[in-house]
């Protein structure tokens, strides 16, 4: 009796270590963090008051799929950024084996796309630092949720200054800096004589324009009519009231248009 309830506590020992090596080599062939992730702004330089695009490229291995409903995107710094719903593609369905159920997930390589609200960031150099949630599955078993750590670098920049491409690494002066939305406060910002400058050569481009072209046998004719009975001095004094009275005109309009913003234009275009 004694030799049989030994026979039976070493076979039931066996068995133990058994399932004990087997759970250990199961548990070794299993990946436990099988997400690859990574993290960028689009763009990276972003002006101020301007929100980029955070895009992240994501890659789980093997035959798993990761839940769409237990992803979550949260920022760890810089404080005060809000991020927007993250958009996942490509989504697939498949059966979840657990709920018995019809789930929506993301497999292998996808991408996920948020606008960032930077806020009242000011300008400066950042490293924008995101805890990455997710649960990944097979049609054998889950994984409990995993975090992850993604970085990546950007720089916010003041509205109006030159910019480095990235192509040739030489400043490239943007075309809105001086003639664009915020062209004028920040040419006045250069000093009063710099913008009367920027303007005079801002006038001399506009009248390179094919508009203008129809007006030059018409001044020729309003300054030229008349010119042999007239003296220089009173030549001179016709042509300088001449150009005075256009300018002065289109000053008034344009004062009135920036006072009535797309008014003026929306007015002009039901005439």
């Amino acid at each position: 009796m004694m030799r049989g309830f030994s026979i039976s506590i070493l076979s039931l020992f066996l068995f133990c270590a058994q399932a004990f090596a087997f759970g250990e080599s199961n548990s070794a062939s299993t990946n436990t963090n099988p997400l690859t992730a990574s993290a960028q702004l689009q763009p990276a330089q972003i002006e101020v008051g301007k929100n980029p695009e955070l895009v992240l490229d994501l890659n789980l291995e093997g035959d798993y799929h990761a839940y769409l409903d237990r992803f979550k995107v949260e920022i760890a710094e810089p404080q005060g950024l809000k991020l927007g719903d993250v958009m996942f593609n490509p989504i697939v369905q498949f059966y979840d084996t657990v709920s018995k159920s019809m789930k929506y997930g993301v497999r292998a390589k996808s991408s996920g796309n948020a606008k960032l609200d930077i806020g009242s960031l000011p300008p400066g150099e950042y490293t924008l630092k995101l805890k990455l949630t997710y649960q990944a599955c097979t049609e054998e078993h889950c994984l409990f949720p995993k975090t992850i750590d993604l970085e990546t670098p950007f720089k916010v920049i003041a509205a109006g200054v030159a910019q480095l491409s990235a192509a040739d690494s030489k400043p490239v002066l943007n075309t809105d800096d001086y003639f664009g939305q915020n062209g004028f406060k920040a040419a006045l910002g250069k000093g009063l004589l710099f913008t009367l400058v920027i303007v005079f050569f801002a006038g001399l481009l506009t009248s390179f324009t094919p508009c203008i072209y129809p007006m030059i046998p018409i001044t020729i004719a309003v300054l030229g009519a008349n010119s042999a009975n007239r003296s220089r001095t009173k030549s001179l004094t016709l042509s300088i009231t001449y150009v005075l009275g256009i300018a002065v005109t289109y000053a008034i309009a344009g004062v009135i248009a920036a006072k009535t913003g797309a008014l003026f234009g929306a007015l002009l275009s039901n005439v």
